[in-house]
């Protein structure tokens, strides 16, 4: 049972990181690109949808750095504190790792119970800033305006 568990927990592991090296990429990469798009198209939109678009893109931007960099000091954090358990004179590897373990439990709780809401809150106003983009620049380009 030990050796299934053990295999599927280095599994789901591997998953999760692959997937949030994914999102990274992917987010920065759509950033990038809307912001590109934007710097074509800006001087061709009205002052209500230039102000829209920033204030829904940087919001975006913004809640998709914060998330990134608290993803980030919690790792760094853990592992800090495993390597300093390990780094005691006396220390008992078992014993470290099994704290190591127990923190993790709470912090992957406590991640299981904002990841949706950041999710929303970064994905919601990006779509839809860079939804409002895309209809300005159609509609500039079908209309000449």
């Amino acid at each position: 049972m030990d050796e299934r568990r053990k295999v599927l927990n280095d599994m789901l592991a591997g998953t999760f990181e692959k997937a949030g090296t994914f999102l990274a990429l992917v987010g920065g990469a759509g950033y990038a690109g809307l912001f590109a798009i934007w710097g074509w198209v800006s001087p061709y939109l009205q002052r209500w949808e230039t102000l829209t678009v920033a204030a829904l893109l940087g919001a975006s931007l913004l809640g998709f750095i914060v998330w990134q960099l608290y993803g980030q000091f919690v790792l760094a954090k853990q592992q800090m504190n495993f390597n300093y358990m390990l780094t005691v004179e006396s220390a008992d590897f078992d014993e470290a790792f099994g704290t190591f373990q127990q923190e993790n439990k709470k912090v992957l709780i406590r991640l299981r119970r904002i990841w949706r809401p950041a999710l929303f809150g970064i994905a919601i106003p990006g779509v839809a800033g860079g939804a409002l983009l895309v209809a300005a620049c159609i509609r500039h380009l079908i209309c000449g305006t």
